[in-house]
């Protein structure tokens, strides 16, 4: 139990912090278009004509699932862990350089530990609710920021004794992309921030042993960018094939109070990392997008590597 909480649950909280900085960042630049502030569709790029476009629609609703596996290979301390999360969402353009949305949240995440003195499994079970927006700055940025508020239910097993708990908090993010665009190539720098906050209840297992209070907190600064190319087309449709590379930096990692057990819990304790995505963003038309898309994290890290596949959808009306 005290091993999930230390070791497992803060990465989970990255990883999910780390999909809705990215999701929020998406549904912006396919909001906003900063080569054509009266681009009201949701499209991909390579489509507009840069002329003024009708004031509608100005509603626009989106859905994104992603599923990640985790797998740390230390030896005492390993696990391998998948978490599924999934957001859906509405925004409302209130001028042609600014939306507001509102989200929800659903997240579940199943872990087995694999080093060789933690023994045990967990799971969770969250969902959340939250606000998020984005606004064209000058003729090239695009800031967006989030806030989400979380409730989990938790389970662990270690071996031989069970828990159940409550817990609760939230996750905060923030991008600033900037955009620039020669013929079909789309480049687009960008840095971005989250900040994680879990407060976990006490509880007491399944013999009788209470555990207190403890919460958890988590913040990565991400650095890196996109280079896209938009595919050619005659009609109304578009597909633009992209690829990224980011570095982060994990400026925090904290449990309080870090109580472990009769064998100490060995802590990571890495703080740089790099990822690298690639997906494709197609425009069916001038009102639906969808996008897939990859990552793979940990190339910085010894003994860990998470990779996430993610599936998009976006109507404008």
């Amino acid at each position: 139990m005290v091993y999930h909480q230390i070791i497992v649950k803060p990465q989970l909280m990255i990883e999910k912090a780390h999909q809705l900085q990215n999701s929020v960042n998406w549904a912006a630049r396919h909001a906003l278009d900063p080569r054509n502030t009266g681009l009201a569709a949701v499209s991909a790029y390579g489509t507009g004509d840069g002329g003024e476009a009708p004031a509608d629609p100005r509603w626009n609703v989106w859905i994104d699932g992603s599923y990640t596996n985790i797998d740390d290979s230390q030896p005492i301390s390993g696990y391998d862990s998948d978490q599924t999360v999934g957001l859906a969402a509405i925004d409302y353009k209130l001028t042609e350089r600014f939306i507001l949305g509102a989200l929800i949240m659903g997240s579940t995440s199943d872990t087995t530990n694999t080093g060789s003195v933690f023994t045990g499994s967990s799971s969770t079970d969250g969902w959340g609710a939250g606000l998020y927006g984005a606004a064209i700055i000058g003729n090239a940025l695009v800031a967006d920021v989030s806030w989400v508020y979380n409730s989990t239910d938790n389970s662990s097993f270690d071996g031989t004794d069970t828990a159940s708990y409550s817990s609760h908090g939230w996750i905060a993010a923030g991008n600033l992309t900037y955009y620039h665009y020669v013929d079909n190539w789309r480049f687009s720098p960008s840095v971005g921030i989250n900040y994680a906050y879990n407060r976990d209840d006490a509880y007491a297992d399944s013999m009788g042993l209470t555990f207190p209070q403890q919460t958890q907190k988590t913040g990565v600064f991400e650095f890196g960018g996109q280079v896209g190319y938009t595919l050619p087309s005659e009609n109304s449709g578009s597909a633009e094939i992209w690829a990224g590379l980011y570095g982060e930096w994990t400026y925090m990692r904290e449990v309080s109070p870090s109580f472990g057990t009769v064998t100490p819990i060995p802590t990571r304790g890495d703080d740089v990392d790099a990822r690298l995505s690639a997906g494709v963003d197609v425009s069916l038309n001038e009102r639906f997008s969808l996008s897939l898309s990859g990552e793979v994290g940990g190339l910085a890290i010894s003994d860990f590597l998470s990779a996430t596949g993610n599936a998009r959808a976006a109507l404008s009306f």
